[in-house]
């Protein structure tokens, strides 16, 4: 699936999904999840880091993503808000020390977007021209509604 930039801030979208769970008592007309994962770089400047051994070191990522899906199986998309920090170096780091987790739309908002403003990235996934017709007009949708 193509991921193709959408200009739409993020603060937006979370604004969306509070203001429609809070009418509707929490039933949307799309899903919405979020989770953060975490990855070890072995090849970064470790210069930066003024580690002792840097060869001993990994960095540690954090990506969180907020997606949101319509609840169709035609015409399918996904508007994603992507956030990737670094969380820092680590010595004799395993994955198994930083597991994935769920997080809720306000966990995500406080985690991740104030944390690093200029990491942020928002995006459609969509295959087909009829796709990203829907999508466009769910965003028109979600704009004039807000």
């Amino acid at each position: 699936m193509q991921e193709i930039p959408v200009d739409v801030a993020p603060a937006e979208i979370l604004g969306w999904i509070k203001a429609d769970k809070e009418h509707d008592g929490g039933f949307l007309e799309y899903f919405v999840g979020a989770h953060k994962d975490f990855a070890l770089e072995e090849e970064f400047d470790r210069t930066a880091f003024d580690l002792d051994v840097p060869e001993d070191y990994d960095l540690v990522t954090a990506t969180a993503e907020l997606s949101i899906e319509p609840r169709v199986e035609r015409n399918y998309w996904i508007l994603q808000v992507r956030v990737k920090s670094e969380v820092g170096p680590c010595r004799q780091c395993n994955e198994d020390n930083y597991a994935p987790d769920e997080l809720s739309p306000e966990e995500f908002e406080r985690e991740f977007l104030g944390a690093c403003p200029g990491c942020v990235s928002v995006f459609l996934g969509a295959e087909t021209a009829e796709a990203r017709r829907h999508f466009d007009d769910w965003l028109e949708t979600m704009r004039a509604r807000h």
